[in-house]
């Protein structure tokens, strides 16, 4: 997958800045072209074109930047993905306030209904130390649907000079000790089949950590996170809506509303 134009979407907030500084990075290392909009709610309010660029100037190299605003439409997530798909993009970035202690209910903000609904790679920023993405951790589930997000985290790993690597949890079997996974035929067969599957996704010759493990996969996807101080997960879902999105949930949207770091969701293409 190439990326050759990114969508900051932003709404003058301090995540939504970081989410700039994170775009503006990735637009430096992939070359790409750089695109800064604000939807303006409601759309007879004050022009605010001069905060936009004040905002963009702020947070972001203005060499790169091709400011749009748009001020239309009631939804500024149906406003972004219409303009996305409209100006050809390849990757939207935006600010995720999502907090641990809030319940599934609860999600209706921008950045969750954009990893629900859009079709296009969408990564969700949040406020961390140190560098605007760091570490890269590939949260697979080793099908090979999820081919392109496994691409796309090793095209970014390489591309930022970071060490990339892979974790596959196996929902199917509970948490294993060291001791356990040595003398568990069951567990080692299917881990066995599970870097194999990580290695076809990754491709031949790849520079990556691979890591399986026994679980829940949310909860074991952190404790990689945690433990190995990662800056961005990358993860492939499926894009739903409606009741179907409100009922299941899903693992993207638990690691972007739990994860301290960033998420980068790549939709699966079958």
């Amino acid at each position: 997958m190439t990326i050759e134009h990114i969508l900051a979407a932003v709404d003058f907030s301090e995540p939504a800045g970081q989410a700039l500084r994170m775009a503006s990075e990735l637009a430096v290392a992939l070359k790409a072209r750089l695109s800064v909009l604000h939807v303006q709610l409601p759309a007879s309010s004050p022009d605010s074109r001069p905060q936009l660029t004040e905002f963009a100037t702020r947070w972001a190299r203005p060499e790169l930047l091709q400011v749009q605003l748009h001020s239309l439409r009631p939804s500024a997530a149906d406003v972004t993905l219409d303009w996305a798909v409209r100006q050809q993009v390849d990757l939207i970035v935006c600010g995720n306030r999502e907090q641990p202690s809030q319940g599934r209910a609860m999600l209706g903000s921008f950045s969750s209904k954009l990893l629900g609904r859009s079709a296009l790679p969408v990564l969700a920023a949040k406020t961390q130390s140190g560098p605007a993405i760091g570490r890269v951790l590939l949260a697979s589930d080793a099908r090979p649907a999820s081919k392109h997000a496994a691409q796309l985290a090793l095209k970014l790993a390489q591309q930022l000079g970071q060490p990339l690597s892979a974790l596959h949890v196996l929902p199917g079997l509970s948490m294993r000790s060291a001791a356990d996974q040595t003398q568990d035929a069951a567990f080692l067969a299917s881990r066995e089949k599970a870097l194999a599957a990580l290695d076809a996704l990754l491709g031949a010759g790849a520079q990556a950590e691979k890591l399986v493990e026994a679980g829940d996969p949310v909860r074991r996807v952190l404790e990689t996170v945690k433990a190995g101080a990662f800056g961005l997960i990358v993860t492939a879902c499926h894009a739903r809506q409606g009741m179907a999105r409100t009922m299941m949930g899903s693992v993207t949207e638990e690691l972007a509303r739990q994860a301290p770091c960033s998420l980068l969701s790549v939709p699966i293409v079958e």
